[in-house]
């Protein structure tokens, strides 16, 4: 509806801003291809400016997106590349949740790069920040990145621990697809530590949100949540 005002005819960064904002949507929705044609058509939108007149939010917003899809799609450098890029923009502009936010996403795809030794300290300084800016969710993100890259590391007791403070602060959030999340990542845990049943009814109840939610990115972000619930294994 927002493009039906604005129009592709219309500002340039509005425009822009509402494509990435589709590109978001559809990703979160589990249609990749969708959100990778968006993200097309909100840099063709900045394109028909000079790069002067970008609006800078917006342009930190597509390469946030792109790193996201990146990741998605498995091209870790693709996914810090475009981290990187946001994070630069971000401190151009004196953005502190965006730095946060586009630090976290380096500590991701860190892990993707297999390298835990960046993805924590990205991950450290991501939730020092969310932490003076009192951003609960986004320092339960970092929390449960940590988990990961602990896993990445081999220190299951940190893993542990991590996983299961970032689940606990996803749930007194209350935002769905974050605990779905967090349980996905606690089931990775589990995993790790030899618990079939523990990780399979993880499993069954992220799925049963990503169901119920629409949450299908994370098919793409983690395989194994498209493994068969609890129910039908047992």
């Amino acid at each position: 509806e927002g493009l039906g005002i604005v129009g592709d005819d219309g500002a340039a960064n509005e425009s822009a801003r509402w494509h990435a904002l589709l590109a978001r949507l559809s990703f979160f929705g589990g249609d990749i291809e969708a959100a990778k044609a968006e993200l097309v058509r909100a840099q063709s939108a900045l394109d028909t400016l000079p790069e002067s007149s970008w609006d800078k939010s917006v342009e930190a917003v597509i390469r946030v997106n792109e790193a996201v899809v990146a990741e998605a799609e498995d091209r870790p450098h693709d996914a810090h590349r475009g981290q990187d890029a946001a994070l630069q923009i971000y401190r151009e502009v004196s953005d502190v949740g965006g730095i946060a936010n586009a630090t976290n996403g380096l500590g991701l795809a860190a892990l993707q790069l297999r390298d835990p030794v960046e993805a924590t300290a990205r991950f450290t300084e991501a939730a020092r920040i969310a932490r003076d800016l009192g951003d609960a969710v986004l320092y339960a993100k970092t929390e449960r990145g940590q988990a990961e890259a602990s896993v990445l590391a081999g220190d299951l007791d940190a893993a542990e621990r991590f996983a299961r403070s970032a689940l606990e602060g996803f749930e007194r959030s209350g935002v769905p697809y974050d605990v779905a999340h967090g349980q996905l990542t606690f089931a990775r845990v589990r995993h790790a530590r030899g618990d079939h049943a523990g990780r399979m009814s993880l499993l069954d109840r992220s799925r049963r949100t990503i169901e119920t939610n629409g949450f299908h990115s994370l098919y793409l972000r983690c395989l194994e949540a498209c493994l068969p619930s609890a129910d039908r294994v047992a």
